[in-house]
């Protein structure tokens, strides 16, 4: 699967761009608000229905148009448009967000990834999509349990506590599907990680999921307040048996979360869904050695892939765009 082309109408920078991309490895250049971020965000709305940029982004203009073709068993034409009046069609017909991404498989490494790496929600999140591609289903497990935990604030302030505890039967047999699905992914990452060879150290997620006992459930009551959530389980990722937030280098942890990154590409591969890669800002706080050894990784790779760069990165045979201000 593959991005044939891209057409961008009033998104952010850009008032009007068109380009066609090569299958393997493309690389968007340019200086700073140049627009590189932009146009790798439009390329990832195209695969997912949505941003990875702040939503607020969105609105700046009253309505902006990306088009695209992939080529992948057959085409498809997409066309997402922003704004007040958002739709996002595959061949002509609306589909939801969730069929963007079973359809279009993509992973993102992002500066914005970087920053939430240490955050326990992006974790699991990250581990939650690995479960995904297998285990669709997963999305509607934590829909569910996170428009029941907002039933539950509002039933808080009624003291329909006999509601509440209905609803904590409901949390709990999601929370078992989600915890499931999570151990599992984390078994298949940590033997990814062990081929990765990116690090010359173990990497290792350790991860114990948080039951929601009746002490929790009690204690909500006494509070009138949730406290359980779907992202209160313990994980913690080790590297030589210490934890990376405590011990690790700024260049350490970010050649750590490239390590999970490609073993979650590793994944989809495996499963024969050959994700589009995104990356953006790959050089930031990473010696040229390091570096290297991660664009080493990525040349090997069967996928698409595109990477932001100022000018340090230069991949032979790869697809070059280069962007300035104002277009």
């Amino acid at each position: 699967m593959y991005l044939d082309s891209i057409s961008i109408s009033n998104f952010r920078n850009y008032k009007y761009f068109t380009k066609t991309f090569s299958p393997q490895i493309n690389i968007i250049k340019g200086t700073n608000a140049s627009g590189k971020t932009n146009l790798l965000d439009s390329i990832y709305i195209l695969l997912n229905s949505h941003s990875f940029i702040k939503k607020n982004y969105m609105n700046k203009y009253n309505e902006s148009i990306i088009k695209g073709t992939i080529k992948k068993e057959i085409t498809y034409n997409i066309t997402v448009t922003l704004g007040k009046n958002k739709k996002s069609q595959i061949n002509s017909k609306t589909h939801t967000l969730k069929d963007f991404k079973l359809i279009f498989p993509s992973v993102i490494f992002s500066i914005k990834d970087f920053f939430n790496f240490n955050e326990k929600k992006y974790i699991l999140s990250l581990i939650d999509k690995f479960s995904f591609i297998e285990n669709p289903n997963i999305i509607e497990n934590i829909i569910n349990t996170l428009k029941q935990l907002k039933l539950k604030h509002i039933l808080f302030e009624k003291k329909d506590f006999n509601t509440i505890k209905i609803i904590n039967k409901n949390i709990t047999t999601n929370m078992q599907t989600i915890q499931r699905k999570r151990n599992s992914s984390i078994q298949a990452i940590n033997s990814y990680l062990q081929n990765q060879n990116i690090i010359p150290k173990k990497i290792q997620i350790q991860y114990k999921p948080l039951s929601f006992d009746e002490k929790i459930a009690n204690l909500e009551i006494q509070t009138k307040h949730n406290i359980f959530t779907p992202y209160k389980d313990s994980i913690e990722i080790l590297l030589d048996e210490n934890n990376i937030f405590s011990y690790s280098s700024l260049g350490e942890k970010k050649m750590i979360l490239f390590s999970l990154i490609m073993s979650l590409v590793e994944h989809y591969n495996n499963l024969n869904k050959a994700p589009i890669i995104l990356i953006d800002d790959l050089e930031g706080d990473i010696s040229n050695t390091n570096l290297q050894k991660m664009i080493e990784k990525i040349i090997l790779l069967n996928n698409q892939v595109f990477i932001t760069t100022l000018e340090n990165i230069n991949i032979k045979n790869a697809n070059v765009i280069a962007l300035s201000g104002g277009i």
